[in-house]
């Protein structure tokens, strides 16, 4: 294919004239189409832009069947050592395998929360800070979840 700079300066040249001649949209395209390779190049592209769009939702498909297939072997794994008793760490060649303490997580019953903790929603920093601090909230609690972690080596 020729150069495309070359193409674009010719089929840029071209529709100058013909503009000036005073010719309508139809026949500059035409003439473009018929005397560069403008339109070729602008064929290749658009089949390249379809083309990229199907690999994408094709990606997108196989990038959600493997994080599917990933969350059921973690699960899994957490099975195996909630089997063999193990709460904390399991270190192999291939990974280590540990549980890891997330973050409190605020749990709000929105209907019991105080007027004191309202805003136009529950006020969950004013929650979490005084559930920290020990006092009781009705309706809220903190609750402390765990994941499971593997890293490669």
């Amino acid at each position: 294919m020729a150069d495309f700079h070359a193409v674009t300066a010719r089929a840029y040249a071209l529709q100058e004239q013909l503009r000036a001649e005073g010719y309508e949209d139809d026949v500059v395209t035409a003439a473009i189409e018929s005397e560069t390779d403008l339109f070729r190049v602008f064929d290749r592209v658009a089949e390249r832009i379809d083309q990229d769009n199907r690999s994408a939702v094709i990606a997108r498909a196989r990038a959600k069947r493997l994080e599917t297939r990933a969350d059921r072997n973690l699960e899994f794994l957490d099975f195996l050592m909630r089997v063999i008793g193990n709460e904390t760490k399991i270190e192999r060649p291939t990974a280590t395998v540990f549980y890891q303490t997330n973050p409190p997580k605020l749990e709000v019953r929105e209907d019991e929360v105080p007027e004191a903790f309202k805003v136009l929603t529950p006020d969950k920093p004013a929650i979490t800070k005084a559930l920290k601090a020990g006092e009781a909230v009705p309706g809220c609690r903190l609750t402390q979840g765990r994941s499971l972690h593997v890293k490669t080596t």
